[in-house]
């Protein structure tokens, strides 16, 4: 967070502005690439989710819908192996990693993997995914300049106000889904 006010301050309005930014762009992209592969895995879920609900491209809907369910476990892969980043073979790690939110996702992504596709199961891996993939393109927008693509900007804006409700709404969607999780798994 820190290089964000130097490299808004350093930019002095010369000729160079684009490539500089474009640099300090793809120098963070480059120094945190597991948190770029993780926004790049959610947008991957965003995009597969949306063409799965409004099937655009001509493509079979289920193929999406496997999609977005693998990019999710992708994500939530990656995230687990950050929080839990050593494998031992005792109870201590098992219940850790029963604890991680992470892995209550990817098992959720690997149940539902080949059951038939319904509409309920993807709405809250495309809202964490969007929120999440919100909070990145955040960070890349500061970076490139206060004022680069304000549309974009009030969007998440926009969506960072009604989080509270998303997650709400999210909330409500697990719990009415739990019976099918237990029938499926049982």
């Amino acid at each position: 967070m820190s290089d964000t006010g130097n490299t808004a301050s350093s930019h002095d309005g010369s000729g160079d502005g684009p490539s500089t930014n474009r640099n300090t762009v793809l120098g963070h992209m480059m120094e945190n690439k597991v948190e770029t592969t993780l926004w790049l895995t959610r947008i991957f879920t965003v995009v597969c989710t949306i063409l799965f609900i409004v099937p655009i491209v001509g493509d079979n809907p289920y193929s999406f819908y496997q999609r977005a369910l693998l990019s999710a476990a992708a994500t939530s892969a990656l995230r687990l192996h950050q929080r839990l980043p050593n494998v031992r073979f005792n109870m201590d790690f098992l219940r850790s990693l029963l604890v991680e939110d992470a892995s209550h996702y990817l098992l959720y992504c690997i149940i539902f993997l080949n059951s038939y596709p319904m509409t309920m199961i993807l709405i809250p891996l495309f809202l964490f995914a969007l929120l999440h993939a919100c909070s990145y393109t955040k960070t890349i927008l500061n970076l490139m300049g206060p004022n680069s693509l304000t549309l974009v900007r009030n969007l998440i804006t926009k969506l960072e106000a009604q989080q509270v409700n998303i997650l709400r709404f999210i909330a409500s969607i697990e719990i009415f889904m739990m019976p099918a999780i237990l029938l499926l798994i049982f």
